[in-house]
Protein backbone atom coordinates (compact mmCIF):
# COMPACT_ATOMS: atom_id res chain seq x y z
CA UNK A 1 0.00 0.00 0.00
CA UNK A 2 1.23 3.70 -0.93
CA UNK A 3 0.13 6.79 0.20
CA UNK A 4 1.64 9.48 1.46
CA UNK A 5 0.27 9.82 4.42
CA UNK A 6 1.08 6.22 5.82
CA UNK A 7 4.36 5.04 6.78
CA UNK A 8 5.63 1.59 7.41
CA UNK A 9 8.58 0.54 8.87
CA UNK A 10 10.23 -2.77 9.78
CA UNK A 11 11.66 -3.57 13.20
CA UNK A 12 12.67 0.09 14.45
CA UNK A 13 12.24 0.43 17.99
CA UNK A 14 8.98 1.71 19.32
CA UNK A 15 8.90 3.46 22.68
CA UNK A 16 5.09 3.09 23.66
CA UNK A 17 6.00 4.16 27.36
CA UNK A 18 8.76 4.35 30.27
CA UNK A 19 9.07 0.40 30.42
CA UNK A 20 8.44 -0.63 27.32
CA UNK A 21 9.90 -0.50 23.61
CA UNK A 22 9.34 -3.28 21.42
CA UNK A 23 11.11 -3.32 17.82
CA UNK A 24 8.03 -4.96 15.69
CA UNK A 25 7.95 -6.96 12.92
CA UNK A 26 6.58 -4.58 10.91
CA UNK A 27 3.93 -1.28 11.70
CA UNK A 28 2.53 1.28 10.02
CA UNK A 29 1.40 4.26 11.05
CA UNK A 30 -0.06 7.77 9.54
CA UNK A 31 2.05 11.55 9.11
CA UNK A 32 0.55 13.33 11.99
CA UNK A 33 -1.17 10.10 13.57
CA UNK A 34 -0.47 9.27 17.48
CA UNK A 35 3.55 8.31 16.42
CA UNK A 36 6.13 10.44 15.78
CA UNK A 37 9.80 9.97 15.13
CA UNK A 38 12.32 11.24 17.62
CA UNK A 39 15.84 13.00 16.92
CA UNK A 40 17.36 9.60 17.40
CA UNK A 41 15.20 7.95 14.67
CA UNK A 42 12.99 5.85 17.24
CA UNK A 43 9.30 6.16 17.05
CA UNK A 44 7.18 7.70 19.96
CA UNK A 45 3.60 6.53 20.72
CA UNK A 46 1.71 3.76 19.60
CA UNK A 47 1.33 2.88 15.95
CA UNK A 48 -1.98 2.51 14.32
CA UNK A 49 -1.04 -1.04 13.36
CA UNK A 50 1.56 -3.55 14.31
CA UNK A 51 2.39 -6.53 12.85
CA UNK A 52 4.53 -9.61 14.74
CA UNK A 53 5.78 -12.99 12.75
CA UNK A 54 5.93 -15.57 15.92
CA UNK A 55 7.79 -18.84 15.99
CA UNK A 56 9.34 -19.82 19.15
CA UNK A 57 8.32 -16.45 20.71
CA UNK A 58 3.78 -17.35 19.87
CA UNK A 59 3.27 -17.31 23.58
CA UNK A 60 4.84 -14.03 24.61
CA UNK A 61 3.02 -12.20 21.25
CA UNK A 62 -0.18 -13.58 21.68
CA UNK A 63 -0.04 -12.94 25.56
CA UNK A 64 2.05 -10.22 27.30
CA UNK A 65 2.67 -8.11 24.29
CA UNK A 66 -0.44 -8.47 23.23
CA UNK A 67 -1.44 -6.77 26.39
CA UNK A 68 1.09 -4.57 26.11
CA UNK A 69 0.11 -2.86 22.97
CA UNK A 70 -3.71 -2.78 23.98
CA UNK A 71 -2.99 -0.94 26.82
CA UNK A 72 -0.43 1.74 24.77
CA UNK A 73 -3.15 2.00 22.27
CA UNK A 74 -1.83 0.53 19.24
CA UNK A 75 -4.92 0.84 16.62
CA UNK A 76 -4.57 -3.21 15.15
CA UNK A 77 -2.53 -5.64 16.23
CA UNK A 78 -2.15 -8.91 13.65
CA UNK A 79 0.13 -12.08 14.88
CA UNK A 80 1.32 -14.83 12.34
CA UNK A 81 2.24 -18.06 14.09
CA UNK A 82 4.56 -19.55 11.78
CA UNK A 83 4.54 -23.18 13.42
CA UNK A 84 0.93 -24.13 13.57
CA UNK A 85 -0.21 -21.25 10.74
CA UNK A 86 -2.29 -19.72 13.36
CA UNK A 87 -3.52 -15.42 12.64
CA UNK A 88 -4.68 -13.56 15.07
CA UNK A 89 -5.83 -9.89 13.89
CA UNK A 90 -7.14 -7.29 16.90
CA UNK A 91 -8.41 -3.65 16.43
CA UNK A 92 -8.56 -1.56 19.81
CA UNK A 93 -12.26 -1.01 20.93
CA UNK A 94 -13.04 1.19 23.90
CA UNK A 95 -9.66 0.51 24.99
CA UNK A 96 -9.76 -3.05 24.42
CA UNK A 97 -8.43 -5.31 21.90
CA UNK A 98 -11.50 -6.92 20.06
CA UNK A 99 -11.23 -9.58 16.93
CA UNK A 100 -10.92 -8.54 13.37
CA UNK A 101 -13.18 -10.85 12.00
CA UNK A 102 -12.39 -13.19 9.26
CA UNK A 103 -15.21 -12.98 6.29
CA UNK A 104 -14.88 -15.14 3.36
CA UNK A 105 -11.40 -16.11 4.41
CA UNK A 106 -10.22 -12.77 4.57
CA UNK A 107 -9.75 -10.15 7.39
CA UNK A 108 -10.12 -6.45 6.74
CA UNK A 109 -8.54 -3.78 8.53
CA UNK A 110 -10.88 -1.27 10.13
CA UNK A 111 -8.15 1.33 10.60
CA UNK A 112 -6.90 1.08 6.91
CA UNK A 113 -9.82 0.96 4.21
CA UNK A 114 -8.33 -1.81 1.56
CA UNK A 115 -5.53 -3.36 3.58
CA UNK A 116 -7.27 -7.00 3.52
CA UNK A 117 -5.16 -10.50 4.33
CA UNK A 118 -6.02 -13.36 2.68
CA UNK A 119 -5.67 -16.09 5.74
CA UNK A 120 -5.12 -18.98 3.45
CA UNK A 121 -2.79 -17.54 0.94
CA UNK A 122 -0.62 -16.47 4.00
CA UNK A 123 0.02 -19.79 5.25
CA UNK A 124 0.91 -21.50 2.44
CA UNK A 125 2.63 -18.75 0.87
CA UNK A 126 0.78 -18.04 -2.59
CA UNK A 127 2.26 -14.52 -3.01
CA UNK A 128 0.23 -14.10 -5.68
CA UNK A 129 -3.26 -14.60 -4.23
CA UNK A 130 -1.81 -12.61 -0.97
CA UNK A 131 -1.60 -9.93 -3.79
CA UNK A 132 -4.34 -10.25 -5.31
CA UNK A 133 -6.92 -10.19 -2.60
CA UNK A 134 -4.98 -6.54 -1.51
CA UNK A 135 -5.43 -5.55 -4.74
CA UNK A 136 -9.40 -6.22 -4.52
CA UNK A 137 -9.42 -4.26 -1.27
CA UNK A 138 -7.99 -1.15 -2.81
CA UNK A 139 -10.12 -1.06 -5.44
CA UNK A 140 -13.31 -1.62 -2.64
CA UNK A 141 -12.11 1.64 -1.80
Amino acid sequence: MKSPELVTSDNSTVLLNSDNDPQPDLCMYRVGGQTQVNDEGYLVGPPEQITEIAGSSASYDFGEKRDVYEAAGVGEYLVFETIEGRIEWWRLSDSKFVDVPVVDGVRQSVLFPGLWLDEDALRSGDSQQLVDTLQRGMDSV
